[in-house]
């Protein structure tokens, strides 16, 4: 049958005279995003002629000339019919099929990833398709299970009851210290340049290290284009633009991504209590492949941000008149990667420029700017079932700092008041240099089942100190889709730059310590996954405030909670999740002291996230969350001090909760298709049956009664994006 099938298909159409005839050499490309359309098949007049190739392309030989009806079809696409007139041959004649109802996503969908403890892994369409994120794909993970964000405009992440400082972000493998904008309203990096985002909310392994909490492991787009591509998205509130084009030399191509804020011209300038931000991030990528070297990238990737505001506050008289804050940040890396992603060194050199200042009410400023250079090398050999990694990094980072402040808040410090605070003048210099090597092996003895185990070793030259992590975890496939994974170790965090600074903390505090445990199940069959898992963590030596050392290493508790989540694959044409967390996070401040709720405690969160594709031009998504509210510190009186000015007095820490928080986010896109691009006008609703959902409580200048601060009510937000 296969043999008379390809007698049919490589059979001329005609025997007419070789001089009288022509051929038909055609391109077939996804309508709207020229993707070439591999394996379609092309019938002329009726009979099976030819089939695609990875590029796209067929030919179709020994035609006579005149009028031939083509017809071009393939699996998830609407077949295309077409009437071509042939005098002579004809050279790449482009035919463009539409998606169908049931096709895959316009992103691309990436291989599936290997099943590990605590990590989810969401694509470009996973990320775009979660409503209300603006393109933040850090906003996006906020709909997984066991981690959440500080509130609707704070886009700061607590992870399984850390705080956001437990956690780091790498993108490419280059870490990325404080990826966000406005301490935390945005990340600065936008979903179209990501091509996948890795979180581990736990039990991560050892090539990660200096954080007790999650780890984001951001991927951006590594395709190599064939033609000058990209995508715009224009919205209320910023525009976009991602770019990618081969360069003239073989194997060079550049990927570059943009992004502005215009608050400041939207909003009214003068406008009192209100910070009008100006916000803006890149990402530039020149990459060199088929070298026989790797591949090769050398990138840059930053943000800068400003704010300026006319301030009165009710309720710190302290901070009056005009609010200044800029932060920015720029890194450039070299990076050299084995070609596939396969075996072999890897190496990354990267520095860091930032800079962060703050002018408050009358005389009050904090400066900070720290420079830095990373280095990382790494290998990885796989012999046989076995696959042993091992690599080394290390970080000199020099601090500026020049301040006249109050020191910020710690963890638990529910009695943090500005006005009533000790000011810092400080003009210091700062060099911090870390360093950590890494080993590791994975054991694979068969397919679904593996067990890799692995030490980490970090250490400074401030502490003198040298603390060695163990860490272990493993997969055991039990039956055909369904597998059990646990995941244990120590892991170490070295206490921020203000703990440690002159006047500002203590130089000889040491790293805190976390041991992660976990255990869990996963179960896949068709297009769905479903997974349960248990954690727990231990901690000890957090820094908390002391009153002779500033900070001293007395701090311990635990966090410990289940997961459970339900995921349809967005291959498929209704897709999404449903999650549930429970979770309990304590801390206890010293020795002998009571067990408390820390900050970042939330006993309970369900998410729902849902999408469908209506039509072939219309997709609906929606996304819902329920959680119990954050703890906060109550104020039950007040006093005064020798002046007459109020002094409050605080309740137990943590000992009232916010309300319960919920809220339904809905979004609608229509793309229309032409030849060579598509538009996405888009429509979201924000907070849909608009919850009154409260942010923070703060107090009246007296301390006689709360101020509730609400967050963002229901909001109508629209865009257009095109994709070319």
């Amino acid at each position: 049958m296969a043999v008379a099938c390809a007698a049919v298909l490589a059979a001329p159409l005609s025997r007419a005279d070789p001089e009288a005839t022509a051929s038909l050499r055609g391109i077939v490309f996804e309508l709207g995003t020229r993707r070439p359309v591999a394996g379609a098949e092309a019938s002329v007049d009726g009979r099976p002629a030819a089939v695609t190739d990875d590029r796209g392309a067929f030919v179709v030989d020994s035609l006579p000339p005149g009028l031939h009806e083509v017809r071009v079809a393939a699996f998830w696409y609407e077949p295309l019919r077409a009437s071509v007139t042939l005098t002579r041959s004809l050279e790449g004649r482009p035919f463009y099929l539409e998606p169908g109802l049931g096709a895959l996503p316009e992103v691309e969908v990436v291989a599936r990833v290997r099943r590990e403890p605590s990590r989810q892994a969401m694509t470009r369409a996973e990320l775009a398709a979660v409503p209300a994120t603006a393109g933040d794909p850090l906003r996006a993970v906020t709909a997984l299970p066991g981690v959440s964000a500080a509130s609707d405009i704070d886009s700061n992440l607590y992870v399984r009851g850390g705080g956001p400082n437990d956690n780091a972000m790498y993108v490419d493998g280059i870490p990325a210290g404080y990826p966000y904008h406005f301490q935390g309203v945005a990340s600065t990096f936008q979903a179209d340049a990501i091509e996948t985002l890795s979180f581990y909310s736990g039990g991560f392994p050892a090539r990660f290290g200096n954080r007790t909490g999650g780890i984001f492991d951001l991927s951006t787009r590594s395709e190599v284009p064939d033609r000058f591509a990209g995508a715009f998205d224009v919205s209320l509130i910023a525009s976009s633009l991602v770019v990618a084009s081969p360069l003239p030399a073989p194997g060079l191509s550049v990927f570059a991504a943009g992004r502005r804020g215009y608050f400041d011209f939207v909003v009214p300038h003068g406008v009192r209590d209100t910070a009008v931000p100006r916000y803006d991030d890149y990402l530039v990528k020149v990459t060199l492949t088929g070298t026989g070297w790797g591949v090769a990238t050398l990138e840059a990737f930053g943000a800068d941000d400003t704010a300026v505001a006319q301030v009165r506050s009710r309720t710190d008289p302290s901070v009056q008149g005009e609010f200044d804050w800029r932060h920015a940040f720029h890194v450039a890396a070299l990076r050299r990667e084995p070609a596939g992603g396969g075996p072999g060194l890897s190496a990354v050199l990267a520095g860091t420029l930032s800079r962060q200042s703050v002018d408050l009410g009358q005389g009050y400023f904090f400066n900070e700017s720290p420079e830095s250079a990373y280095t990382r090398i790494s290998g990885r050999l796989d012999a046989g079932a076995h696959r042993a990694a091992a690599g080394a990094e290390a970080t000199v980072t020099r601090h500026r700092l020049d301040t006249y402040f109050a020191r910020f808040p710690s963890e638990g410090q529910g009695t943090y008041s500005f006005s009533l605070l000790t000011k810092i003048r400080s003009t210091s210099r700062l060099m911090e240099r870390q360093g950590g090597v890494w080993l590791s092996d994975r054991w694979e003895p068969n397919p679904g089942s593996w067990i890799e185990v692995g030490a980490r070793a970090d250490g400074d030259t401030r502490a003198r100190r040298v603390t060695p992590a163990p860490r272990v975890a493993g997969r055991i496939a039990v039956a055909r889709g369904l597998g059990v994974q646990a995941a244990g170790g120590l892991y170490l965090q070295p206490p921020q730059t203000l703990e440690v600074a002159p006047d500002w903390g203590n130089p000889h505090l040491a790293s805190s310590r976390a041991w992660h445990g976990i255990l869990g199940a996963v179960a896949e069959r068709g297009g769905w996954v479903a997974s349960v898992e248990a954690y727990v963590k231990r901690y000890d030596d957090l820094v908390t405030p002391d009153p002779a050392a500033i900070y001293a290493n007395k701090g311990s508790g635990y966090a410990r909670g289940a997961e459970v989540l339900v995921r349809r694959s967005f291959e498929e044409r209704l897709a999404g999740w449903l999650g549930y967390a429970w979770a309990a996070s304590r801390r206890r401040d010293a020795p002998g002291g009571d067990l408390r709720r820390s900050d970042y405690d939330l006993p309970h969160a369900v998410t729902a996230v849902g999408r469908g594709r209506l039509t072939k031009a219309l997709t609906v998504s929606a996304r819902w969350r329920w959680s119990t509210g954050l703890p906060y510190t109550p104020v039950t009186g007040q006093t005064a001090d020798a002046t007459g000015a109020a002094v409050p007095v605080f309740g137990a820490v943590n000992s009232r909760r916010l309300p319960a928080y919920h809220r339904l986010d809905l979004r609608a896109e229509y793309r229309v298709r032409f030849e060579t691009w598509t538009l996405v006008p888009y429509l979201e609703l924000l907070n849909a049956y608009d919850r009154r959902n409260l942010a923070t409580v703060v107090w009246t200048s007296n301390y006689s009664g709360e101020r509730r601060i609400r967050q963002l009510p229901r909001t109508l937000f629209f865009g257009l994006g095109a994709t070319f």
